[in-house]
């Protein structure tokens, strides 16, 4: 590292300590930085901790953010956070690498955006899986066919939609852009408009719901994340939710809901591979991301439908349901139009994610 690299590190290190520094409010979390503020004259620390503010700003599994980066000369390791990990939910860290995935994806929009070039490894070594993806940078990059520099201006806007959809159908155009956005290799993408599987898929939903939380570690872990406000209530708030779901077991409400806004949604999408490593999972979040920003450019909505594949038993049944059997799902969303929710997800500060 140079020396115009070191002392704009250390400055940045110290303003981080400051306690007023970047512990953002909630209603503050999902800002993206504004282009104007790109440090174009800055060092490369200052250019790649702005993508890194970016990256943050992507989806998680129950908002567990479990990302961590380090920047060095021209490069940013995306690192698993093991502090984040949801074993009950989550045993086998599936979810865990599609946020990622999510994150690196938020990274490159960013890149492209303010003109860098780059390259990047996924799991670059392989003894070492908590190293989730490497990115070397420079300059001049050229843009991608598949990522709309418009995507920055969305980073922000891009929420999970926690509601029913509209009675609306989604054009015909939409779905085969959302589609020709699939570039990775060993990945699919299926989505599903059938009344009858949408239906199917509503029953698996309802019944997973049910298997969860009739496990008092689902519960427990859960209501955990509950109060330590990772969903962005106030403060009695999460200690209400967070005692509610530890002693009540609250599947069948909660199944019945989901069933009914998976019936609401126009469209499902499932994002499948054939293999279910940690390559594929990364390769998943990304391609997530990547249509969940370019739906949002068009003012379509999406929700992740996690339980379906938590749960062993309704995971198969939805293997039996794609047109591909040998096909491993690896994430299951719904889509449709909505008006935007106004709840922003609260974001760690970013001393806690920048190491």
């Amino acid at each position: 590292m140079n020396p115009v690299e070191m002392s704009s590190k250390l400055e940045l290190r110290a303003s981080l300590g400051r306690r007023d520094s970047l512990r953002s409010t909630p209603a503050a979390g999902s800002r993206v930085p504004d282009p104007v503020d790109f440090p174009y004259h800055g060092s490369w620390f200052e250019k790649l901790v702005f993508l890194v503010r970016v990256a943050v700003l992507a989806p998680s599994t129950h908002n567990s953010q479990p990302w961590r980066f380090h920047v060095e000369d021209h490069r940013i390791d995306l690192l698993v956070d093991e502090s984040r990990r949801l074993p009950v939910a989550d045993p086998d860290g599936r979810e865990l690498y599609l946020s990622l995935g999510c994150a690196l994806e938020n990274l490159l929009v960013a890149a492209e955006r303010f003109d860098l070039s780059y390259v990047y490894e996924l799991i670059p070594v392989p003894d070492e899986p908590s190293l989730a993806a490497r990115v070397l940078f420079g300059t001049v990059g050229q843009p991608t066919t598949f990522r709309d520099r418009r995507l920055y201006d969305v980073v922000g806007d891009r929420h999970t939609h926690h509601g029913p959809f509209e009675d609306r159908p989604i054009p015909a155009d939409l779905v085969e852009t959302w589609k020709s956005l699939v570039v990775e290799p060993g990945i699919d993408l299926w989505l599903i408009e059938s009344r009858r599987l949408r239906d199917r898929l509503s029953l698996l939903a309802e019944r997973a719901d049910q298997a969860e939380f009739a496990d008092p570690e689902f519960r427990r872990e859960l209501a955990d994340a509950v109060g330590r406000g990772d969903f962005g209530d106030t403060w009695p708030m999460n200690w209400i939710g967070q005692w509610a779901i530890r002693h009540f077991d609250l599947g069948g409400t909660l199944g019945r809901k989901e069933a009914a806004l998976i019936q609401s949604a126009p469209l499902l999408g499932l994002i499948t591979a054939k293999t279910n490593h940690r390559v594929n999972q990364l390769r998943a979040g990304m391609v997530f991301e990547r249509i969940a920003l370019t739906a949002t450019l068009s003012g379509v909505r999406l929700q992740p439908i996690s339980s379906i594949l938590e749960v062993a038993a309704t995971r198969d049944e939805l293997i039996d349901l794609t047109p591909d059997p040998e096909m491993i799902p690896l994430h299951l969303f719904r889509m449709g139009y909505a008006e935007p929710e106004h709840r922003e997800s609260p974001r760690r500060p970013l001393e806690d994610v920048l190491i």
